[in-house]
């Protein structure tokens, strides 16, 4: 029985998974780990990119 594709693990229709299975893969909660990078590290950056993104595009639009 072939497997239905699902739109978080079908990157054709999606381009690229979610934030959510990127941080449940196990590999990369190894890398983390080693690194001292926790999830919440990560929603901080994520956080400090968008807003510095959202400065920039107003500063172009202005």
């Amino acid at each position: 029985m072939t497997p239905i594709p699902s739109p978080s693990t079908d990157f054709s229709v999606n381009g690229e998974p979610r934030l959510q299975d990127l941080l449940e893969d196990p590999t990369l909660q190894l890398l983390m780990q080693r690194d001292g990078v926790t999830r919440f590290d990560l929603f901080d950056l994520i956080a400090n990119v968008r807003r510095a993104l959202i400065a920039e595009r107003w500063h172009r639009a202005a």
